[in-house]
This record gives structure tokens, C-alpha cells and sequence, in this order.
């Protein structure tokens, strides 16, 4: 039988334990040391300080352990189980410098952090391949800040992005981003921006602002119409007619007629 190792219900194991005992025939003697009944301790928040993360542990799978310990643990109250699972973390890890420098009131608090640490671990969002294309791969000829003033000339069919009053403390002056007029990221790494980018060109603007080696590769629709460039057209041949060919070959006789 597999040992007890505090992860399942301990109740359950102990009755699988006995109906084991009962198909076994255990003598007299040893029988009241195989069926002893078992103390079922109460878990307390020592025990939840004891769950770590382990060296190389994805923060998935030690987020899932310290759940599964937290929940058997009756009347812990948040600060300790917030303490608990920042002590437990390893010192290297980001989400433990956050939780240092920035002490969490709720457990939820931690856990939607602890979310978002997890997905950051998945993997890098600006190498997703469902994000629009970025602002390098249209070859626009212009800056995203004259470009934002091509926004403005074309009205309500831009989507400018909403302003967030969030406090301007610790600004970069690198980091700005033309399209949101604020700091924080710049406009060549702006999402809301490729998205806007992307409409905008599927709907045929901004393409005289477009490299022409750079448009197929976005998917811009760039027939001539669309660029103003009207490809000549060969004028057609001319009908051609019995009566006028009847002329023709009437003059070439005359001509071929010897003088007298």
C-alpha cells in the first residue's frame, strides 16, 4: 500500500487502510497494533511555512501546492498565509522582490499577481504570432509622430486610445508612446497601435505612406486604383472594314499598271 503523503484526504487513506486490514489475516497478538486508532492532528500555520518552492520549481506548481496546504488549514488569517507565501518563494524570483516592495492586503491580491508571474513564465507576449505586425514591417516612410498627425487629418475613423489618469511618478523620458500621448512604452512597441495600424491599412489608408517592397507583406490590398496609378491602356486596333480593303487593293493595281 502507498504511504500517506499528506497531499490526499486523510481520512480516506485510513479507511483503505483498514478495509486492507480486514482482507488480511493478522494473528491475535498483532492485530491490536495493525487496527490502533489514529490521532488526526489539526493543521497550523507552522505547517504552511513549510511549504517552499523548490530550486527550478515553476511558480504554477508551487502556487498549487501551497493552495492545496492553505485550504486544510482552519482560521488563517491573510497577512499570515501573504507571509507565508512570500517567505516561501525563491529570493531570485520577481514575484518576490514584488510582494517585498509592495505588501499585499488579500490573499486574492496574491494570487491574481501570482497569475500574471505565471503567464509572463509561458511565454513572451512580443513574440506572439497573433499580434498584429509591428510598425517597422509596414516600411512607412514617416515617424509615429507625423504619422499621428495623418491620424488627426482623417477624423472619427481613427480609434484613439482612452485616457488613464494613473500618477506620473518615475517617468521615463524614453518611453513615450505618441499614439497614448503618456509614458511607459514606446510607439513602435505599441499594441493599441498595431491594431489601429492594422485596420487602417486592411481599409486602404495610409498606403502612400507604404514602401512598396514592404505592402504585400502586411496584406494591404494595393491595386492601382487604390495608389492612384492607372496602368495604360492599349488603345484598341481599329475596325477594320470589306469596303476599305476593296480601296486599298484597287490603288495598289494602278499603281502596279505600266505607263504608256
Amino acid at each position: 500500500m502507498v504511504p500517506y503523503d499528506g497531499t490526499s484526504e486523510p481520512l480516506e487513506h485510513i479507511a483503505q487502510y483498514k478495509q486492507r486490514m480486514f482482507t488480511v489475516p493478522i494473528t491475535r497478538d498483532l492485530k491490536e497494533a495493525c487496527m490502533c486508532k489514529g490521532r488526526v492532528f489539526e493543521k497550523t500555520t507552522s505547517d504552511l511555512c513549510k511549504i517552499v518552492q523548490l530550486s527550478r520549481e515553476p511558480l504554477r506548481d508551487y502556487l498549487t501546492r501551497f493552495n492545496r496546504e492553505n485550504v486544510t488549514i482552519i482560521n488563517c488569517d491573510f497577512p499570515t498565509a501573504i507571509e507565508a507565501f512570500r517567505t516561501g518563494l525563491e529570493r531570485e524570483s520577481p514575484l518576490y522582490e514584488e510582494l517585498t516592495k509592495y505588501p499585499y492586503r488579500t490573499m486574492d491580491d496574491v494570487q491574481a499577481k501570482a497569475m500574471a508571474q505565471k503567464r509572463e513564465e509561458c511565454s513572451d507576449w512580443r513574440k506572439d504570432p497573433n499580434l498584429p505586425p509591428t510598425y517597422d514591417s509596414y516600411g512607412f516612410t514617416i515617424t509615429p509622430s507625423a504619422m499621428m498627425k495623418e491620424f488627426t487629418k482623417l477624423g472619427g475613423i481613427v480609434k484613439w486610445p482612452i485616457k488613464r489618469n494613473k500618477p506620473k511618478t518615475n517617468l521615463d523620458s524614453k518611453l513615450w508612446c505618441d499614439y497614448h500621448g503618456d509614458y511607459g512604452h514606446k510607439a513602435y512597441d505599441c499594441v493599441a497601435l498595431r491594431k489601429e495600424l492594422q485596420f487602417l491599412t486592411r481599409k486602404g489608408y495610409l498606403t502612400e505612406f507604404m514602401a512598396s517592397k514592404k505592402m504585400s507583406h502586411v496584406g494591404t490590398d494595393v491595386s492601382p486604383r487604390r495608389n492612384n496609378m492607372t496602368p495604360l491602356r492599349q488603345p484598341p486596333p481599329p475596325p477594320h472594314h470589306e469596303g476599305q480593303r476593296y480601296v486599298d487593293q484597287h490603288i495598289h493595281k494602278l499603281k502596279e499598271r505600266p505607263e504608256k
